[in-house]
């Protein structure tokens, strides 16, 4: 699933790739209760169609420019322009299926999807994400 754009630059990771490339947790800013995975933003953070044949409309689309922003370390995610709490994935921990990290810098996962899917398919999947992240209780 790796595609290389520059010598040893993985732009796309896959879920059995992630720790290879990764050897710490990947972090995420959310709020105390939750994990901030569970709001989608079509257009900013995801690639999407709109599709006469499916419920709501919205088929979320695989792009490597795009995510939903992590940071691979607590110093890096307080250096973004966001506020609340630090989640962390521990590292080991297995991507739901469906669903990759991108990265133009490694420093900045983004989560995205590696397959076409429903807006619903991937929300199901987000939430099973948000279950295995660690609310660390620390301030960003």
């Amino acid at each position: 699933m790796s595609r290389i754009v520059n010598k040893d630059l993985y732009t796309v990771v896959s879920p059995k790739e992630l720790w290879n490339v990764y050897k710490n947790d990947v972090w995420r800013c959310g709020r105390s209760s939750h994990a901030g995975l569970n709001k989608l933003r079509l257009g900013k953070d995801l690639d999407y169609a709109i599709d006469p044949f499916i419920p709501n409309n919205a088929l979320i689309i695989p792009n490597q420019k795009f995510g939903i922003s992590f940071a691979d370390s607590l110093d890096k995610l307080r250096k973004q322009p966001v506020s609340g709490r630090a989640w962390r994935l521990g590292v080991g921990k297995q991507l739901p299926e469906g669903l990759c990290f991108n990265f133009l810098q490694k420093d900045h996962p983004l989560l995205n999807v590696s397959r076409p899917m429903t807006a619903e398919d991937l929300i199901l999947r987000l939430d099973k994400l948000s279950k295995l992240m660690i609310n660390t209780n620390l301030k960003v």
